[in-house]
């Protein structure tokens, strides 16, 4: 246990360094950070529920939620709209405004695969774009760090 905690207070300290350093690749927030820092401490048996707590935040459509788990740098393709490598912050913000617009209704993982030590998963849903409803594709692309995943690639095709 105290070899867990002294683990957790290093791993803070050299996240709140990197954020010191770096301030425009901070990212959204300190409760997010910490979050992040609590599951990589956790088994990688943890991967189902991390999953599951994405696609939760993708059906919600909660940019918030799902930013939690980006990568400083992420890609993003969004079905009309913005494409491109962005901040976890602008990505956040492009998500949402996305998200506004449009709801993902129906939305499901049916697939999930590894490559190296890097994890995809995608799945399909519904939009609704100017009140017609439109099947999507939805692939996301994890990188592997520490013991956890975190998103480097989301995709709304």
């Amino acid at each position: 246990m105290k070899q867990v905690t002294l683990h957790m207070i290093t791993t803070l300290i050299l996240a709140c360094s990197v954020c010191l350093s770096q301030p425009d690749e901070v990212s959204l927030n300190v409760h997010s950070q910490t979050e992040m820092l609590q599951q990589m401490d956790e088994p990688v048996d943890n991967l189902s529920k991390i999953i599951s707590e994405i696609e939760q935040a993708v059906q919600n459509n909660s940019a918030e939620k799902l930013s939690h788990y980006f990568t400083k740098k992420i890609s993003l393709s969004l079905r009309g709209t913005e494409s491109g490598m962005f901040s976890a912050n602008q990505a956040h913000y492009i998500i949402r405004d996305f998200f506004s617009k449009q709801k993902l209704t129906n939305f499901r993982f049916t697939s999930k695969g590894t490559s190296g030590d890097d994890l995809y998963a995608t799945g399909g849903g519904a939009l609704f774009i100017r009140g017609k409803r439109e099947v999507v594709q939805v692939y996301i692309g994890f990188l592997k760090s520490g013991s956890s995943y975190l998103i480097s690639q989301f995709n709304i095709y």
